[in-house]
């Protein structure tokens, strides 16, 4: 049962019609609903803005105290990995076997790639703050069709190419600094939307 006047995170439905939810404030329990609004599992993992899961139905999310987690879908941990400035962000999953996401760490946004199965930490690159007013950052989004993952960091939009090896930020403000890109980007056949 969670705290009074917990705030829930964005819930995520499974095929069976499931749901699967963590907290975003004062709760901490990851919570797995059945159809018919059964408890199936509450496990108290810490705040949980937001998840992802996986075709196999495993939950892939991060939590209070930096951490990113798998959890199987019966509720029990598959691997637990902690990396500065992870809470609050969803992740990616890609058919590379990969995790994707975003974080923040001391101002500056950074990419980040997990091994799916193990939780094994693989690269990290971080955007090159030159502007006076960064950062925020949002989740990541990915573009199939060519190949990149993106994120908006303020009034810039970031590319990167899965294997963090070329991470490119535009200036996408058209008030000179004023305004700030949202957390989704997807792209049509010419053009980027943000």
């Amino acid at each position: 049962t969670a705290t009074a006047g917990a705030t829930i995170g964005t819930p995520a439905i499974l095929a069976d019609n499931s749901v699967i939810f963590g907290y975003s404030s004062k709760g901490t329990n990851l919570t797995k609903l059945d159809a018919n609004g059964v408890a199936q599992f509450e496990n108290n993992l810490g705040q949980i803005m937001s998840m992802t899961v996986g075709q196999d139905g495993t939950s892939y999310f991060t939590a209070s105290g930096d951490k990113i987690m798998a959890i199987k879908p019966d509720g029990t941990q598959k691997w637990l990995t902690y990396k500065d400035g992870l809470a609050g962000y969803a992740p990616v999953i890609l058919d590379d076997g990969k995790i994707y996401l975003t974080s923040r760490l001391s101002g500056t946004p950074n990419f980040y790639a997990f091994d799916a199965q193990t939780g094994e930490f693989l690269w990290s690159k971080t955007m090159a703050n030159n502007s006076p007013s960064c950062c925020g950052v949002s989740d990541i989004s990915y573009d199939a069709v060519n190949d990149y993952l993106y994120a908006a960091a303020d009034q810039y939009i970031l590319k990167i190419d899965r294997n963090g090896t070329s991470l490119e930020q535009f200036a996408a403000d058209r008030q000179v600094g004023w305004g700030h890109t949202t957390t989704m980007i997807s792209q049509d056949t010419d053009n980027i939307i943000f």
